[in-house]
């Protein structure tokens, strides 16, 4: 369900590439009906290393990427956006807030806020391709070689909604 859920969020704006981890559920079938494209690579654990970004970057045949999760929802504006910055090609990223939001917790939502710049933090989402190489795990040694970034305004609009099954026992 998750993952028609992404697909359907994205599948108007732009190609959408699922890189499925060998499930035995329905992934592979749910996202080629709604129009994405699946390929299948055995990751050998939790989060992706350098091996597998090469590999999805081996299969993105435009100049910008995107490395998205199931658990996250783009607002149409943040879309449209996102698009027309694309188009122009002057900008290496896109850089937005994710704002999180946890399962089972009604009040709690946070976003990343950086106390040195009193501002939230913008994250680069959306990158050329070439742009982007890692050098061990992702989450901890991710690099965008991005000169020149796009920052969305701080408008939710302009969010990146990521809809966590997490509650605050895991932190």
């Amino acid at each position: 369900k998750r993952i028609a859920f992404a697909i359907r969020n994205l599948i108007k704006y732009w190609k959408v590439i699922i890189i499925d981890n060998y499930s035995t559920d329905r992934t592979q079938e749910i996202a080629e009906d709604l129009g994405a494209e699946v390929f299948q690579y055995q990751n050998n654990g939790y989060v992706e290393t350098p091996e597998e970004l090469a590999f999805v970057q081996s299969k993105v045949i435009t100049e910008y990427m995107s490395w998205s999760f199931v658990d996250e929802m783009w607002e149409k504006e943040l879309l449209e956006k996102t698009i027309e910055i694309t188009k122009e090609g002057i900008h290496d990223g896109i850089a937005t807030v994710l704002k999180n939001y946890h399962y089972g917790i009604r009040d709690l939502t946070f976003m990343t806020y950086s106390l040195k710049w009193k501002k939230h933090s913008r994250h680069v989402h959306v990158i050329k391709k070439n742009q982007l190489e890692c050098t061990g795990m992702i989450h901890r040694s991710l690099k965008f070689n991005c000169a020149n970034v796009y920052y969305m305004p701080l408008d939710e609009k302009y969010y990146i909604h990521h809809l966590s099954t997490y509650n605050v026992k895991k932190f």
